[in-house]
């Protein structure tokens, strides 16, 4: 027992640091405004100590501290200025009531009229800039006791407005230098040590590889839960190459004292996310193999049975297929099983309704098993070379030195990495022969082995670029032996758009929502913006010798260095003229009609459902329209609403209902709703049960604090309780699952305290508990009420709705995609411009897919009174085959850039038109599926599957390729016998043959790979949608 409580505080450690600094610094603050001294004239609301403490914690960096303070202040002086303002202008009415014969509760509709104006502004920029976030909270508190106390006195009194103000820094103050004398935390720290946990997840993906995937012994691998763990291990690199991107960001935005300048690690961290990627697509090729030949596997195992005990075959394989299943089931995750069901080893039918003809893998068992030892060497050599960047880079500082390697590791050069590549190439080569021998068709076999070749090939570029960056890295080292201070640089509107990044995990998963797709809508005012730059660029576009020349703007030239790796791909046959940065613009419900956002006519051909109107007037209330349907400004109204209703006794004109407000704390109304209101009815409503519940734990413990120290005759005892009930709040805050549980307890034991102790109000020892139990519950059910009423937002209607619109902007990026590589002049404007378009695309419909699986996490909030439970794992599996295609539509933008001119005149163009019917038909499955979801609509008897002309322009161009193999190779096999070549030019004919047939092959691996997953996609909803069936049509026709 000693034992596992030991390591788990040593597995925990950075958990507790974090704890102990924050429970520091709360305690701090909790026993300052306990001195009489101190409480006397720390403002209007004393506790507002203790909740600076909170707001500006000091679990995350310092420099984060101090922006967070420096955003508090930029959010409550305005606050602070308006509330003066209108308190004058109330006393100054309160002053000639008599005088002038004014209304007598005239002061109060001031302060309701500036109340609401003050809390809509503060809310809405709250939501539009997520930065500012948190320190909103500050500048709703101002308005909160300004506005609602006091505004019937005749003299004005500037303290009780400035009191709101400094106590709260004062707080974040006492937290900021406790980070800094205890563990101090930086934000290049923090950046370093992600950095560092991402090389090492890297490298251990590759030693997991090594060691368990490609055994000592050649033979086929079929072990589905090594498969399992890769995915696994993939899934962890995935996280830690997020966090290191967002602690990067948030590095450049403070104030870094460090050896390396945070905007230093942009490419290295780009190559590092390649790198990932690659590794994710080698992960689904190997996979992908593990289950064809794990069925080959069994299916022999039949026939033999077959063979020997005929009368009990039925028998053997029912129980061979009911292992098949147990083992898939156990070993294979949800992906690999959803996907394995379509991969076609058979001629019969797929089982389950599939309408895919099972693929026969004939040649992949002997394919992988040829080329293996070279796949092992590269491997060994990729793990040395890790070894040796990660040592270096820790030698100079840019990551820590956890564990020191033994002096082999550290010796790996550039040309041990060369000699890796070289084995790659060999295998290629190896496969290239046996074609040449063979002068066989391609089929799927080759594809699927050329994409696992293709997949370590760029890992290997990659790894390369990786060496090169670190030596860069390394030599900007600025400062010497000592580290340097670096200034942030940035765009203060752009920094206020992004959400702060270290304290992600004290955020609801809601909010997390909201912040993502405010990020969404950014990006799509900015591709706008873009695209009327373009649209000016491209009026002063010059003809000369029949090419299209544009001029570059600077900031289209610094949008083309961020995508150079991207562009960098294109073969060498490619002259790199400048081309046009482009981003896609509006929103996918305005792109979903066109196939392209290329066009040959000057103006785009607007829809007739969305064409604008024609008088002023229309224009007005479309830009009003589009205004009251964003986000920040239904959010702001609703708050504003529900705010106003629950200040609404301070201002009813009643003479002492004001006093009788703020005696009874009726301002902790107002706190209760700041913290519970989300975006979604579901979390409202889960928010609303935290509530209760971290309210009723902090109002008892804040009572037993009070009733063991006597209410304020015994402050040393209560300085001791507070310090034991806060310890497990913080460790709910930051590292429970439910961070808003931690959060309002602490909130909540801090006015009970302070309020208990100072006893301004001559309450009873328990009044301050029922007041702020009574006070929360009145709250949550005016905030669920007009949460219902005002624009209710359901999580699950959310989450059909994005899907619905993830699977349409995908099928339009796999028609694009598709469109690039019937493109004969990759140097065409026509063709850049596609190429930039998919490459912003596949970042977009990445973040839509993550924004879609946050979203899937806030219906589970939801409960469902009149149906059976929320299908969330169907919804999961659909999300999990759409990064499947979303992975295999990046891998065919990728790869078409390397197909050589030649393949493409001799091999791809002339398919175009059968290459446009698949297109069609992906697209159009995709659509139907989406239509489903939208519209809650059952699905067609039969879906539009796209594997037969899949399988038409598959046949047709191994055809080509078998014909055109000797011009290809620009020499036939009668001039070889006439002609004798070198071993150089021989090597060079090889290479050449490798380099015309594996990218074009690889390339058909993708359109197998894809339909296979949207096909065990159509599937799942079947499930979730139905499926019309006509009972009296044949099997054939259903099925």
């Amino acid at each position: 027992m000693r034992i596992n409580i030991v390591s788990y505080f040593t597995h925990n450690k950075e958990l507790w640091k974090k704890i102990i600094k924050c429970t520091i610094a709360y305690e701090i603050g909790s026993i300052i405004i306990l001195i009489p001294q101190v409480n006397e004239n720390v403002g209007v609301v004393p506790f507002l100590v203790t909740l600076g403490t909170l707001f500006y914690n000091a679990s995350g960096t310092a420099g984060n501290q101090i922006v967070e303070m420096g955003l508090n202040v930029v959010m409550m002086v305005p606050a602070c200025i308006w509330c003066a303002l209108v308190s004058y202008l109330c006393t100054l009415y309160n002053q000639h009531i008599e005088s002038a014969n004014l209304y007598p509760f005239g002061a109060g509709i001031i302060a309701a009229i500036a109340f609401f104006m003050c809390i809509f502004v503060t809310a809405y920029y709250r939501l539009k800039y997520p930065r500012l976030f948190i320190p909103a909270l500050q500048g709703f508190v101002i308005p909160i006791f300004g506005l609602t106390s006091g505004i019937y006195n005749k003299q004005f009194n500037v303290m009780s407005i400035v009191g709101i103000f400094y106590p709260s820094l004062i707080g974040g103050a006492i937290a900021l230098l406790t980070n800094l004398l205890i563990w101090p935390e930086t934000a290049a720290k923090v950046s370093e040590n992600a950095f560092g946990s991402a090389l090492a997840s890297i490298q251990n993906v590759l030693e997991f590889v090594e060691s368990d995937i490609f055994q000592e012994s050649n033979l086929a691998f079929t072990d589905l839960s090594a498969s399992k763990k890769l995915r696994q291990n993939i899934q962890t690199l995935d996280a830690d190459i997020s966090k290191m991107q967002s602690s990067r960001t948030e590095a450049k935005y403070e104030i870094v004292v460090s050896h390396y300048c945070p905007t230093w690690y942009k490419q290295f961290a780009k190559t590092m996310s390649g790198l990932s990627r690659n590794l994710y697509g080698f992960s689904m090729a190997v996979g992908r193999e593990g289950e064809i030949m794990l069925h080959q596997k069994i299916q022999a195992q039949l026939n033999l049975h077959r063979h020997n005990h005929r009368d009990e075959f039925a028998e053997q394989q029912h129980q061979q297929s009911l292992r098949l299943r147990k083992q898939q089931f156990e070993h294979g995750d949800t992906m690999m099983s959803q996907g394995s069901g379509y991969i076609a080893m058979g001629t019969d039918k797929l089982e389950g309704g599939g309408t895919v003809s099972r693929i026969e893998y004939k040649l992949i068992s002997h394919l992988h098993s040829s080329i293996q030892p070279e796949i092992k060497q590269f491997i060994a050599i990729c793990i040395s070379f890790m070894k040796s960047i990660r040592h270096k880079l820790a030698e100079n500082s840019a990551i820590p030195m956890h564990q020191r390697p033994s002096g082999s590791d550290q010796v790996c050069h550039i040309k041990d990495l060369a000699r890796a590549m070289q084995s790659l190439q060999d295998a290629k080569i190896i496969l290239q022969k046996q074609n040449e021998d063979r002068r066989a068709q391609p089929t799927e076999d080759h594809y699927l082995i050329y994409t696992l070749l293709f997949s370590l090939t760029q890992f290997g570029k990659k790894m390369i670029e990786l060496e090169e960056q670190a030596n860069q890295l390394i030599a900007k080292r600025a400062g010497g032996k000592y580290p340097r201070v670096f200034f942030p640089r940035m765009n203060f509107k752009k920094w206020l758009g992004k959400a702060n990044e270290t304290a992600q995990d004290q955020r609801a998963a809601t909010e997390q929502v909201l912040f993502d797709q405010q990020e969404l809508l950014q990006r799509e005012e900015t591709r706008k913006s873009t695209r009327n730059g373009l649209v000016d660029d491209t009026d002063n576009i010059e003809a000369s010798n029949g090419n299209i020349r544009m001029k570059t703007t600077a900031a289209m030239t610094n949008n083309k260095s961020s995508n150079s790796s991207s562009s960098s791909s294109i073969d060498s046959e490619i002259i790199h003229e400048p081309t046009v940065s482009h981003k896609p613009h509006g929103t996918i419900e305005k792109r979903m009609s066109m196939e392209s956002d290329w066009i040959d006519d000057d103006q785009s051909p607007i829809p007739l459902q969305h064409a604008p109107g024609t008088h002023v007037w229309n224009k007005w209330f479309h830009h009003i329209s589009e205004w009251l349907k964003k986000d920040p400004t239904r959010y702001a109204i609703k708050f504003t609403v529900t705010m106003e209703l629950l200040a609404l006794m301070a201002w009813l004109p009643i003479n002492g209902v004001n006093e009788m407000y703020v005696d009874n704390h009726g301002q902790w109304a107002l706190l209760s709703a700041m913290v519970v209101f989300n975006f979604t009815v579901g979390s409202t409503a889960l928010q609303c049960f935290f509530r209760v519940l971290a309210t009723i734990i902090g109002s008892v413990c804040g009572y037993l604090c009070l009733l063991a120290a006597n209410r304020n005759h015994n402050p040393y005892v209560l300085s001791v309780m507070t310090l034991i009930f806060q310890v497990p709040m913080w460790y709910s805050l930051l590292g429970g699952k439910y961070p808003r549980i931690g959060f309002i307890s602490l909130l909540t034991m801090a006015v009970i305290v302070s309020t208990g102790y100072t006893d301004r109000y001559r309450e009873g020892i328990f009044d301050p508990v029922w007041k702020r139990a009574l006070t929360a519950i009145f709250a949550i059910l005016v905030v669920i009420i007009v949460d219902q009423l005002l624009w209710p937002v359901w999580a699950r209607k959310m989450v059909r709705k994005h899907v619905s619109d993830l699977l349409i902007a995908t099928g339009i990026q796999y028609s694009k995609v598709a469109s690039l590589v019937c493109q004969p002049n990759t140097n065409s404007y026509r063709y850049k411009y596609t190429l930039k378009d998919a490459q912003c695309n596949t970042k977009i419909l990445r973040r839509q897919h993550q924004l879609c699986i946050q979203m899937l996490g806030l219906a589970e909030m939801e409960p469902r009174i009149t149906k059976g439970a929320f299908p969330i794992d169907i919804y999961r599996q659909i999300l999990d085959h759409e990064l499947n295609i979303l992975y295999w539509i990046e891998h065919l933008l990728k790869v078409q850039t390397f197909i050589t001119k030649r393949v493409r005149q001799l091999i791809m163009n002339p398919m175009n038109s059968y290459r446009k019917e698949l297109a069609a038909a992906v697209h159009l499955y995709l659509f139907t599926l989406a239509g489903s979801l939208r519209t809650k609509s059952s699905l067609p008897a039969s879906l539009p599957s796209a594997e037969l002309a899949r399988q038409m322009l598959q046949q047709r161009q191994a055809e080509l390729w078998h014909n055109d193999f000797d011009k290809l190779n620009d020499m036939t096999p009668e001039e070889e016998k006439n002609v004798a070549l070198d071993e150089e030019q021989v090597k060079s004919k090889q290479l050449r043959g490798v380099e015309n047939h594996i990218y074009w092959q690889t390339y058909a691996a993708g359109n197998v790979e894809l339909i296979i997953e949207q096909e065990a996609m159509g599937e799942l909803v079947v499930k979730l949608m139905g499926q019309h069936v006509f009972r009296a049509a044949t099997k054939d026709w259903i099925v």
